[in-house]
């Protein structure tokens, strides 16, 4: 294999990695983990809220986020994958399962990730990711059992 190919593939494996390590702190609910994976200079827009610009805005409003839940899981499929250097833009397929903290409502919610990367320092990050919500379906409504 030439060199370029296999930067390119160990470029996909990285920021698969980076995508993972991002569902495993929102699983966690662990906000903090999950800001050290966006640059400094991110954006972050999910469905129709406000983008949220930079590190600090990203951690607040994910941090904000995870407190509504008892847990959540939250599961891509492998994505489209596209590495232009130290730049690279991927989708995914979304499915996420929930519990809300204040009233025991599971629901589940279907959507695709638009991701921008940035590589700095030989480190990939998310540059910008957005959340387009596709459908919402409750699976338990307060006070009802599965």
């Amino acid at each position: 294999m030439n060199e370029k190919l296999l930067a390119t593939l160990d470029a996909e494996g990285q920021i698969r990695r980076l995508v993972v390590r991002y569902g495993e702190a929102v699983a966690l609910k662990d906000a903090e983990r999950a800001r050290e994976l966006f640059a400094q200079d991110a954006v972050v827009c999910i469905a129709d809220l406000p983008e949220r610009v930079g590190r600090d805005a990203i951690f607040l409003g994910l941090a904000n986020t995870l407190s509504a839940f008892r847990w959540l899981d939250q599961k891509c499929d492998s994505g489209l994958i596209e590495v232009d250097g130290d730049t690279a833009n991927a989708r995914y397929q979304v499915i996420e399962c929930n519990e809300s903290a204040e009233d025991g409502e599971v629901a589940v919610i279907a959507g695709m990730y638009e991701d921008d990367y940035v590589r700095r320092g030989g480190t990939w990050y998310f540059h910008r990711r957005r959340f387009t919500l596709r459908t919402r379906a409750v699976l338990r409504s307060p006070g009802t059992q599965l």
